[in-house]
């Protein structure tokens, strides 16, 4: 199974999707299909993980893009030992041509590739251990919260959110662990994990919680979903890979 690990030099590329209901399923079993059969056996590729949304708008301060009526909204999380071999894969239209089809399909498509700056679990921060990284799990709810922050403030909004999640939401009923990554374009991504989604409601309900968000609504415009795992595949010569879908996934 696919794990989230402070490994610097690795490329992970996040892709939202807002797929028509009528033609999601159709081309997530595309894109399965072009994984299994080509992609997983491209050098440098590591794990791709897909998601759909439970839900829209999680509380506090956070906005959120409205997906258009009609469609599942749907994230992919790949993950590359490099940009370079990301950027190869780009180039080879025999391996990412089926792209031109999603981007046809869908309503809205938005990506961006990251670097994890840093990994916090529940027992506390991770620095490079890579035994105690996350895993990628149908056991737990994903919250993806994306920010786009002021310029110059990249690095006060990433030492902050680290600081907050050390110190307020790991000790938290129900926080599984949290995965925070930076672009190169001034944005911020997390990728927390919860047990339930009730957990996630009562953490907006926390006073000590909840105060950090308008406190980085000052510095970054922010956007978070709440997901549930469809699947993972690994790359081939990943440790322990497996092509297999997951059937049965934790509502919350």
């Amino acid at each position: 199974m696919a794990t989230i690990t402070e490994n610097p030099g690795a490329f992970t590329v996040v892709v939202v999707l807002d797929l028509p209901e009528k033609d999601c399923d159709a081309i997530l079993d595309l894109v399965g299909r072009r994984v299994e059969e080509q992609i997983r056996y491209v050098p440098g590729f590591l794990a791709g993980s897909w998601f759909e949304r439970l839900s829209h708008g999680i509380g506090g301060d956070l906005e959120a893009q409205t997906a258009p009526v009609g469609c599942r909204r749907i994230a992919e999380y790949i993950q590359w030992r490099d940009k370079a071999s990301f950027q190869a894969f780009l180039a080879d239209s025999t391996l990412s041509g089926h792209m031109a089809k999603v981007d046809e399909v869908a309503a809205q498509v938005w990506w961006r590739g990251y670097e994890v700056r840093t990994v916090v679990t529940a027992g506390g921060r991770v620095a490079g251990d890579r035994a105690a990284a996350l895993r990628i799990s149908p056991d737990v709810i994903t919250q993806v919260v994306r920010r786009d922050t002021v310029p110059g403030n990249q690095g006060w909004v990433t030492e902050y959110t680290v600081a907050e999640t050390e110190r307020v939401t790991r000790h938290l009923p129900g926080f599984a662990g949290s995965a925070i990554h930076l672009d190169q374009d001034g944005g911020v991504l997390e990728y927390v994990q919860w047990d339930g989604v009730e957990h996630v409601q009562e953490a907006y309900a926390d006073p000590e919680f909840s105060e950090h968000i308008p406190v980085v609504g000052h510095y970054a415009r922010s956007d978070g979903d709440l997901y549930r795992l469809l699947r993972t595949i690994d790359g081939a010569d990943a440790p322990g890979a497996t092509t297999a879908p997951v059937n049965a996934v934790r509502q919350g």
